[in-house]
């Protein structure tokens, strides 16, 4: 009798579990509940094509999500699905172990999005009785597209193949992959990356586990904190001088690489003091360089970069330093020139160390083999604006 009655429950289950998720008043009716909540947290249009409820495992899943205005469709999701746990439903509460957002898709300009936050924020402010605390412990996001246009900058930032998690909690942590990142800005060259990222968030502090941006061959990777406006960024750049010039459009000689180690540092131990709870913006006029430099480059693809129109060139190996706050870097490295020509003056090599400070580059304790002769070099150029300049070439034997 026990078995029958065993088995009588478990084919009772199977047929609810076939059954409910094809009842159509079910769909209709998770629709006229959650479109109107939906309507008013985002203060524009929601359709919804489809919603059915699954009991093994329990999830509500959605197709064809839209949140549109009279521009057309701001938000587009294929499927949003949700696993629930009803286990605290008497005391109000519920929770979704996991939400899930398959290929959505995101068109927005900045004053709408706005708009958006405005109501999403007067909404959860509202109170409304019966209230239900509903907990999202991860959001996940699965081959996203984020487009977004801000008119009065004159820019736009497109995320396409976004895919990521978020897990909510003390310590949120984020996971995030973006196969193609994209910036345009008017008077910008445009750029172009692929990132890779993963962080723990805290309730004033960021944490970074992992930061890889590619673009062009060159790669950036990172980790470190930041906490109440102060923080440590370990850094390594592996830059392929060709990447620069494809991304900045440069006609100069594209050879080279540059590698770059060391750390960001930003705030002070006063800003930390003053900040209360919360992630703060970086002050920009506390960030500090502590790098160290290597590579090879062609100085011309510099020169040209930085705007410099008077003959400088040469095949160039350095190895050096870039160091103190933005408003006043200082740089010095050592440095070997092949094949040159400063200001007209043919230079077959040249060993000199380099300084960079107060805005002028100079070439110091020059060593030259020139004209099949030796002689001593030096020259200071003013960057980036290039008002004056000054070579002395000292021959003693020819």
């Amino acid at each position: 009798m026990r078995k029958k009655v065993i088995l009588l429950v478990l084919s009772i289950l199977v047929v609810l579990a076939i059954a409910v998720p094809r009842i159509p008043w079910i769909s209709a009716g998770l629709r006229e509940i959650v479109v109107p909540e939906m309507e008013e947290a985002t203060g524009k249009k929601v359709s919804i094509e489809k919603i059915s409820l699954n009991l093994f495992p329990l999830f509500i899943e959605a197709k064809g999500v839209r949140v549109y205005d009279e521009g057309g469709a701001l938000v587009d999701a294929k499927r949003v699905k949700g696993y629930i746990d009803i286990g605290g439903i008497f005391g109000r509460r519920i929770s979704i172990h996991r939400l899930a957002l398959f290929e959505p898709a995101v068109n927005i300009e900045r004053v709408k999005l706005e708009d958006v936050i405005r109501h999403v924020r007067a909404y959860l402010e509202k109170e409304k009785k019966p209230a239900f605390k509903v907990k999202i412990n991860v959001v996940e996001v699965i081959k996203g597209r984020i487009f977004f246009r801000d008119e009065a900058a004159k820019s736009s930032v497109e995320l396409r193949e976004l895919s990521g998690e978020f897990i909510t909690g003390e310590k949120q942590r984020l996971v995030v992959q973006i196969k193609g990142f994209g910036l345009e800005k008017e008077g910008w060259p445009k750029i172009v990356s692929d990132i890779e990222a993963a962080a723990v968030l805290k309730e004033d502090e960021l944490e970074v586990k992992r930061l890889e941006i590619e673009s062009f061959g060159s790669k950036l990777t990172g980790e470190g904190t930041y906490s109440r406006g102060k923080g440590t960024l370990k850094t390594n750049l592996a830059l392929i001088v060709d990447s620069v010039k494809r991304l900045l459009n440069l006609k100069e000689r594209g050879e080279g690489r540059i590698s770059v180690k060391g750390e960001i540092r930003m705030g002070s131990e006063e800003r930390k003091k003053e900040g209360g709870k919360g992630i703060s913006l970086p002050d920009l006029r506390t960030v500090v360089l502590d790098l160290k430099v290597s590579g090879e480059l062609y100085i011309q693809t510099l020169m040209e970069l930085l705007k410099v129109k008077d003959r400088i060139e040469g095949f160039v190996n350095l190895q050096g330093e870039i160091s103190g706050p933005l408003s006043d870097i200082k740089g010095k490295a050592k440095a070997r020139l092949q094949k040159g020509n400063l200001y007209g003056v043919d230079i077959d090599s040249l060993t000199c160390d380099i300084l960079y400070a107060d805005k002028v580059m100079q070439f110091e304790n020059g060593s030259a083999f020139l004209y099949n002769g030796k002689g001593r070099a030096e020259a200071a150029i003013h960057l980036p604006v290039v008002d004056f300049y000054s070579l002395h070439v000292r021959v003693e034997s020819v």
